[in-house]
């Protein structure tokens, strides 16, 4: 069992999809669901719609889940014993009452068989790790972007070496996060702050840097405050 540890936007959905897709690519089986805000769904219902929507599983299975967590224990159990599989959960931050007492019966009801659980959620609610820690499991936790990766990504985006008080500044006001950053460069360069020089093509900051500070600084409260939405 593996728990991916980060905040919104920082990778934690690339992360998981990289993993699926070398599973499969592999022969292997991947069963994955999403947590969603509010939903009508619990998560022994959002498994067994996943099992469904599989049409790897369903030839395996040769019949439809229902959705209970009985029959989706039972349902993985199986296809685990036929197929390497990779059951995904995303946003278990997201889960509350029932849901993580399905998640801790999930837990309890796999876990002498050998298929792999991959649980994603955000650190400011960690009652999926206290799970865990009953089991046999691995944390990973994703973090910002460092000022060195910062500098090479400008580099990439623009064709050239930035300021060091620039990757510093981005650096600070953003915390690295990925979605930030690109977040606050789409919007410099769409507000005239980024430019692209004449004959060169090179990008430049083609303003002071109390302007392009404001920006940075207005572009990741934004983003901060959508993430505290969602929470």
């Amino acid at each position: 069992t593996l728990l991916l540890i980060g905040e919104a936007g920082i990778g934690k959905s690339r992360a998981v999809e990289g993993a699926c897709q070398q599973i499969e690519e592999t022969g292997g089986l991947v069963i994955a669901t999403r947590i969603v805000p509010e939903a009508t769904l619990t998560l022994a219902p959002a498994l067994a719609r996943a099992l469904e929507q599989s049409e790897t599983a369903q030839e395996l299975l040769r019949h439809d889940v229902p959705a209970n967590l009985n029959d989706v224990v039972a349902g993985l159990r199986r296809l685990s014993r036929l197929r390497p599989t990779l059951v995904v959960v995303e946003d278990t931050h997201l889960l509350e009452g029932d849901g993580i007492r399905q998640l801790g019966l999930l837990l309890e009801g796999l876990s002498d068989e050998t298929l792999t659980l991959l649980c994603s959620a955000r650190p400011s609610a960690n009652v999926v790790g206290t799970l865990l820690e009953q089991y046999p499991f691995q944390q990973m936790e994703l973090a910002g972007l460092l000022p060195s990766e910062i500098e090479e990504l400008w580099g990439r985006l623009f064709g050239v070496i930035p300021d060091p008080a620039i990757t510093a500044m981005l650096a600070r006001l953003t915390t690295g996060n990925p979605l930030a950053l690109r977040s606050a460069l789409r919007g410099a360069v769409t507000a005239g702050i980024i430019v692209q020089t004449a004959g060169s093509g090179r990008y430049v900051v083609d303003s002071d840097s109390e302007t392009f500070i404001a920006h940075i600084e207005r572009s990741s409260k934004r983003i901060g405050e959508g993430m505290a939405a969602h929470l």
